[in-house]
């Protein structure tokens, strides 16, 4: 016995609907990846343990020693010359882990490490060339002594120390951060509004140096994911 086609409300056999299906119907988004590799002697068994850090832990980690973040420098535009997370677009045939991977050995040569998902960055008005998402992804090392090496559009790969300050409340629900990241006599910054649980859409950078796109959010994002700050 043969089963008749399922059809929809306008008639049409699940064939037939995706023979006339025309994508450009829809506005459809770019989408990217950004990579936030963290590195800091003994960071990686200590998250491993469990439990939330102690202050003094997030101070030894936060004040601009001991934790430090992998950046590239943009060699092209937008945001030429400013130092970002290595990153790019993800190619059709990809995954987004894939594209991520691809990506950090192309921009720094590093390759190898734990990546993860960590959230999708997506607010409009992000990236000036169109509308773009970007799937952040996190690794945690326990050694910063992995050399990186600048290839593909990338001008500059290195290590920046990372510093992270909380104040009181600015506003109701929302504390103000200053992040600072040094490297190679490269002093970048960023201040920003945000809640203690992260969120793209409370997140306001006020003023960034250096850093291009959101990326000053991106890396307060993945150092909330960390230390709870």
């Amino acid at each position: 016995m043969t089963m008749e086609a399922l059809r929809d409300k306008n008639g049409l056999t699940e064939e037939e609907f995706l023979a006339r299906y025309r994508p450009g119907d829809y506005p459809r988004p770019s989408m990217t990846v950004d990579m936030l590799i963290f590195a800091a002697p003994g960071l990686s068994s200590r998250l491993a343990g469990g439990g939330r850090m102690s202050s003094e832990d997030r101070q030894h980690y936060l004040g601009g020693r001991a934790l430090r973040v992998l950046l590239v420098r943009r060699g092209g535009h937008p945001c030429l010359g400013r130092y970002a997370l290595p990153g790019g677009f993800v190619e059709p045939r990809e995954t987004v882990m894939e594209a991520a991977r691809r990506e950090l050995l192309e921009e720094t040569h590093v390759e190898g490490v734990p990546l993860q998902q960590l959230y999708t960055f997506s607010k409009p008005g992000r990236d000036p060339r169109t509308w773009v998402m970007s799937c952040a992804h996190l690794a945690v090392l326990d050694t910063d002594q992995i050399p990186a090496e600048a290839g593909d559009d990338a001008s500059d790969a290195r290590w920046f120390t990372v510093a992270l300050t909380r104040r009181e409340e600015s506003r109701p629900g929302l504390f103000h951060y200053e992040l600072r990241l040094e490297g190679g006599g490269q002093v970048l910054s960023s201040s920003l509004e945000c809640p203690l649980r992260f969120d793209e859409g409370s997140c306001l950078a006020k003023n960034s140096q250096g850093l291009a796109f959101d990326h000053g959010a991106m890396i307060l994002c993945g150092l909330k994911e960390l230390f709870h700050i």
